[in-house]
């Protein structure tokens, strides 16, 4: 037996064998250890990825068609475009000017993300024939940053010859 008690019963006088403290503390510490490990696992397993809450404001914008940029911001164009996300919607509204020409810019609706994995459904946009589809991206947040890079295939991978990419800062 692992526990020896002094004559007389009394709880408070419980001493431990030398060859229990042997068994107990190698296994104390194994227990430890194997708590800490399922708490770090929990913890890492339920980190989600920042979400874009809040409004932000464009920074940088390009287009590549055909493996050529296309379209750059600043560059091209100049203007404003601002893009805010509550909840599962978002939305967004700008105008660029090129030469003499202004483009008004918007459009809305509710979005899914998963990790880097970004998914807008589009409600309403300037250009009707984008309502009701759905435009896949691989979305980047780091602090006040956020950099969209779309479209993707099924398999989230960027063609490299065609995409568009959109850097944004988080208005505070």
């Amino acid at each position: 037996m692992f526990i020896t008690f002094v004559t007389g019963w009394n709880p408070s006088t419980i001493l431990l064998s030398d060859q229990f403290l042997k068994t107990i503390n190698p296994l104390i510490l194994k227990i430890k250890i194997g708590l800490f490990l399922m708490t770090l696992i929990l913890i890492l397993g339920f980190t989600t990825s920042p979400k874009p809450e809040g409004a932000w404001n464009l920074v940088y914008a390009q287009s590549v068609d055909g493996g050529k940029l296309v379209w750059k911001f600043p560059g091209n164009s100049t203007g404003n475009d601002l893009k805010m996300w509550a909840g599962n919607h978002f939305t967004f509204v700008g105008r660029f000017k090129t030469d003499t020409t202004y483009q008004d810019n918007y459009g809305g609706g509710t979005y899914t993300l998963e990790g880097t994995h970004y998914v807008e459904t589009i409600l309403y946009h300037v250009a009707n024939s984008m309502v009701g589809s759905k435009m896949k991206m691989l979305i980047e947040i780091k602090g006040d940053s956020l950099i969209q890079t779309f479209p993707v295939d099924d398999n989230w991978k960027v063609d490299k010859n065609k995409y568009n990419i959109e850097k944004y800062v988080r208005l505070k």
